[in-house]
């Protein structure tokens, strides 16, 4: 990306790929396309988790500088501080005097950074489809045992390989819904932290049966898919002797926020 007065920077935005749990490196490249040296620095929102080598220099026109900017492993949830928008690099640059002679580590001492110009990189995560499954038995029994509303539920975990989605299923043994009587019925819920919309899609289905219903939403911040009527107690009843399984496959697709 270039500048009218003479500084190039190779990319507008830094992107890493999820899991985060392993180190990650990326380069950039700054060129000086001035007939002036600059001296440039390099600052993180965050940073405890990057490192960059080198964090600061000059520039001579016509030469370029490789940048690495190094990413820690970390378990924390940080997915949802990238989509929002909090992980953030900025270079500050400025032109040297002709032949002026000084040291890079007394330069910022001497020339105040607010009068510096600035590039800034934002963080972004690259795009990211995740896929998981969970399900949930009950008994027979519970068709004539269980009140209409009661249900029994998958614990609320995260998505795997997500800090930031979570999601249970609930069955529903005599049916949720007033005139549903008679009636196995599932629900979905889904929760997320990051600001942008995600697409999740998939299928609630009765394990061994062809009972099966799609489904495809858009998730911000909490959500709930019902699945009134999906197998009567009588089909139920003849299928199934002991239990039966209500599993959810589903996917998550993440936008890209570029």
């Amino acid at each position: 990306m270039g500048f009218a007065d003479g500084f190039q920077v190779s990319t507008k935005d830094i992107y890493f790929q999820p899991p985060l749990t392993n180190d990650q490196f990326k380069t950039i490249f700054l060129k000086n396309t001035s007939s002036s040296k600059i001296c440039w620095k390099i600052q993180t929102t965050k940073p405890i988790l990057y490192r960059t080598q080198p964090s600061q220099g000059f520039i001579k026109p016509g030469q370029t500088t490789k940048l690495i900017i190094h990413r820690l492993a970390t378990f924390e949830t940080v997915e949802a501080e990238i989509h929002n928008g909090e992980h953030q690099f900025r270079i500050l640059y400025a032109f040297a005097k002709e032949h002026q002679e000084i040291r890079i580590e007394t330069f910022w001492g001497i020339f105040a950074p607010e009068n510096a110009r600035s590039h800034h990189l934002l963080v972004h995560l690259e795009p990211l489809i995740l896929r998981d499954k969970i399900s949930q038995g009950i008994r027979v029994t519970q068709c004539d045992d269980n009140e209409q509303g009661d249900f029994d539920a998958t614990g609320f975990n995260f998505v795997n390989g997500s800090r930031c989605h979570k999601w249970n299923l609930q069955c529903f043994p005599a049916d949720d819904f007033a005139g549903n009587n008679g009636y196995i019925s599932a629900r979905l819920q889904l929760t997320t932290t990051m600001r942008a919309p995600i697409t999740v899609s998939g299928v609630v289905q009765i394990d061994g049966t062809t009972v099966e219903e799609f489904f495809e939403v858009t998730l911000t911040e909490e959500g709930s898919i019902s699945f009134p009527k999906l197998i009567s107690h009588k089909k139920a009843k003849e299928d199934f002797q002991d239990s039966i399984n209500v599993s959810c496959k589903a996917t998550f697709t993440v936008p890209d926020t570029d």
